[in-house]
């Protein structure tokens, strides 16, 4: 029988298993995960919610050692790759032409390893019947599965930092080499492209610009033609105006655009 998350901690001690939404509106990088992953902007918001494909039931014990990198959460190794190669196709495809994570990573249930980081940690299992405790161990090669319908996409971006760099004798078991920072590369450099910033404007979904991008997009709102009456001529002439000056800054999309005034 598959072991649940809550049902595996750091210590003896259970307690009430809390709910940590995993992707949030704190989370660092999200327009690299949005672009990488085939979303527009802001896309990843009516995400936040979901459950359970956004939710992770953890001991408080356990939330905590996740998030000091003591025990890190591995989905098996050929989803990891896929994500890789999601992101490697996405990064380098027209925005039209991006596959989006979920095609990819369905909202169901998966098997994920849980791996301890620092030597001499031990995990513990509580049988959900009986509520016996007991030492939680792995095989010779290969570490302690449980059962989990959160998305690997979302755990990975979350629960597997110190993967980046385990110890040698994690790394040799896991067989990972470079998959993770194949994964994790996309979502810490560079930046997406203008493209993916066209309808967007200063400070939207409280984010910041990439600072080349910033002299090209609106400090508010842009009117949207949906927006303005038709019969509205000077208005009109505005948000043509402004769909203009887009276009023109689309193909300037280097460190040294030239530096674009918006006016009303």
């Amino acid at each position: 029988m598959s072991l649940s998350l809550e049902d595996i901690n750091v210590s003896r001690l259970f307690s009430g298993a809390l709910d940590v939404p995993i992707i949030q509106e704190t989370s660092l990088s999200l327009d690299n995960l949005e672009f990488a992953w085939g979303l527009h902007r802001g896309q990843i918001i009516s995400y936040f919610n979901l459950v359970p494909g956004n939710l992770l039931r953890l001991q408080p014990e356990l939330k905590t050692a996740i998030e000091s990198e003591q025990v890190a959460l591995c989905p098996p190794n050929a989803l990891i790759k896929k994500l890789a190669a999601l992101q490697d196709r996405n990064m380098k495809e027209p925005m039209h032409n991006r596959r989006m994570f979920t095609e990819v990573f369905p909202f169901q249930a998966y098997e994920y390893r849980i791996v301890p980081l620092v030597k001499g940690l031990t995990l513990y299992a509580r049988d959900p019947a009986t509520h016996t405790v007991s030492v939680l161990k792995g095989t010779s090669n290969s570490f302690p599965s449980f059962t989990c319908k959160a998305n690997p996409a979302f755990v990975l971006s979350f629960a597997s930092d110190g993967l980046l760099d385990p110890p040698d004798d994690i790394k040799s078991k896991l067989g990972l080499r470079n998959a993770m920072y194949d994964c994790f590369r996309p979502w810490q450099t560079g930046c997406p492209p203008l493209d993916f910033y066209k309808d967007s404007y200063v400070g939207e979904f409280g984010r910041s610009i990439p600072m080349k991008y910033r002299q090209l997009l609106p400090t508010t709102a842009p009117v949207r033609k949906m927006d303005v009456d038709s019969d509205d001529s000077e208005l009109q002439k505005v948000v043509e105006d402004l769909d203009s000056v887009m276009a023109d800054a689309s193909m300037a999309d280097n460190d040294d655009a030239e530096m674009w005034i918006w006016r009303r």
